[in-house]
């Protein structure tokens, strides 16, 4: 994983080019914005990416710090909307992706897109109606059992 690779998602993203994001996933992909629902599986991001891509005008990703750890990245952005009528809202922006042989596998937005939608917000951002600690409760499993905890089940009688 390379900076260049970051930067061809990005300048995917930005040119709303479907078809090579979809190129970029996992079969079992997982999105979310900030705290609205979580997206899974391919056809469901995809389906989301589009309705999201109709709901704005256009998008500028500008990359200022990239972290690496393994097969996570880092990215922190000012991203710039153009809002349907056609107001420009420039946001700070963090997205923490997880890959799997280079396809994006986890993206978790750290994004407020509420000043992008005046109205409605396309549902990939939608928050109304989730309830934070069941969807953490979904996306945590299935950490809470961690092979670690299992070392002494050998000792027991």
């Amino acid at each position: 994983m390379d900076n260049s690779h970051i930067k061809d998602i990005y300048q995917a993203f930005d040119a709303k080019d479907i078809h090579h994001l979809e190129d970029l996933l996992t079969d079992d992909v997982w999105v979310r914005f900030g705290n609205a629902k979580s997206v899974m599986g391919k056809d469901h991001v995809i389906d989301s990416l589009t309705e999201f891509f109709a709901a704005i005008g256009e998008s500028t990703h500008n990359i200022n710090s990239i972290w690496y750890n393994d097969n996570q990245v880092g990215v922190e952005a000012r991203a710039a909307y153009t809002r349907k009528d056609n107001k420009v809202v420039s946001i700070p922006t963090f997205a923490v992706w997880k890959f799997e042989d280079a396809k994006i596998r986890h993206i978790q937005f750290f994004t407020n897109l509420q000043p992008v939608f005046e109205h409605t917000p396309p549902s990939l951002c939608d928050n109304s109606g989730v309830d934070p600690v069941d969807q953490a409760g979904k996306e945590s499993f299935p950490a809470s059992d961690p092979p670690s905890w299992n070392a002494g089940a050998s000792h027991m009688a």
